[in-house]
């Protein structure tokens, strides 16, 4: 089960989402990833041995590290359509 994270910080299971809910996640994942998204990563066990790395992803990228697909597969097994 894939869970989504609310705005507000909670999580709910994908399949628990309302259809319009599901519908804007998809529509705002659309336009994050034509905008591109900035990923950034790190570790270190202490401050001499910390390092970050910045990625920047754009579309199919983007949406592949959003979980984009989890999203679709839910929308189409419900059989809803895009206006």
């Amino acid at each position: 089960m894939t869970r989504h994270r609310q705005k507000d910080g909670q999580y709910i299971d994908i399949d628990d989402m309302s259809d319009s809910h599901l519908l804007n996640t998809i529509c705002m994942m659309r336009m994050v990833a034509d905008k591109g998204l900035t990923v950034m990563s790190g570790g270190g066990h202490d401050a001499d041995e910390m390092w970050c790395e910045e990625d920047h992803l754009q579309d199919k990228e983007a949406l592949d590290y959003m979980g984009f697909s989890n999203y679709i597969n839910e929308f189409s097994k419900r059989g809803l359509e895009e206006n």
